[in-house]
């Protein structure tokens, strides 16, 4: 795996997902409560620590978009040490704290992405591919991760475009 490959977590697929409002959700799923226990691992990494939280929230729900920039082919180390009656946004700081070059942002009632400082900006990033619209209707959702320019027609231009110049470039041999 390439250090700029994507990781996705839940059905990211490819899509960036616009904040309607921002800070609009925030207070919502940052405020959630957190199994009432402590939580404590060490060592573990970035998408195992952020599914650990995800899977103590209580009353909801958090999907996670993460778009990883690996380091030598390894995802970052982190540790959790929550104490009880810990809440998402507690968890969610502690882990961004040890990630620096990544921020998040709320984008709906359950789904935060992370991504790596500027790469909203990048306009070579695919995961910034414009997209004006997506209807999957009874479609496997595996269908469209290992397929995607056959559901994102953006992504198979972009894609022949990028695969033509590197065809051209001397430096591709």
């Amino acid at each position: 795996m390439t250090s700029r490959k994507a990781c996705l977590l839940a059905i990211f697929a490819l899509v960036n997902v616009q904040a309607e409002k921002p800070g609009h959700y925030e207070q919502t799923v940052l405020r959630l409560a957190l199994f009432p226990a402590e939580i404590v691992h060490n060592h573990i990494t970035l998408t195992q620590a952020l599914g650990t939280v995800g899977a103590y929230v209580q009353n909801g729900y958090v999907l996670f978009g993460l778009e990883l920039r690996a380091k030598d082919g390894q995802e970052p180390i982190v540790n959790l040490s929550l104490p009880r009656d810990s809440h998402f946004d507690d968890g969610l700081r502690q882990i961004m704290t040890q990630i620096p070059g990544y921020e998040y942002e709320v984008v709906s009632p359950h789904m935060i992405n992370i991504f790596p400082i500027g790469a909203k900006k990048d306009s070579g990033d695919l995961l910034n591919t414009p997209v004006p619209q997506f209807d999957a209707i009874s479609v496997d959702p595996g269908q469209i991760l290992t397929n995607p320019s056959e559901y994102f027609p953006e992504l198979a231009t972009l894609w022949r475009s990028t695969a033509s110049a590197r065809e051209r470039s001397p430096l591709s041999n």
